[in-house]
């Protein structure tokens, strides 16, 4: 059986204590990971500083960066990469939807 890939989006939202500079180094690092991992068609967009709709943990957070991740990976591959953003403490959230 061929294994085909198939295409993904993810939604990083990342703790507001980084400049644009940060979010750049954070995003291309997760870039790196994926192209590591076997993925392809990598795009990354910073979606900027964004108001949350309600505070975030008890340091009453109510900003957050975004970064959006577009790319095409075998389904194996993705737990891999959820795990690496469950562990990264620069990480408030993420979702991963399939294209």
């Amino acid at each position: 059986m061929i294994k085909k890939k198939v295409n993904y989006e993810t939604m990083l939202v990342i703790f507001p204590q980084f400049n644009e500079y940060g979010i750049k180094k954070i995003a291309t690092n997760y870039a790196q990971q994926l192209l590591y991992l076997g993925a392809s068609e990598i795009v990354v967009l910073s979606r900027g500083n964004r108001s949350l709709s309600y505070t975030f943990n008890k340091n009453k957070i109510k900003t957050a960066c975004f970064i959006e991740l577009r790319f095409s990976c075998f389904p194996e591959t993705l737990n891999f990469f959820r795990a690496k953003l469950e562990l990264d403490n620069n990480v408030m959230r993420h979702v991963t939807i399939r294209n």
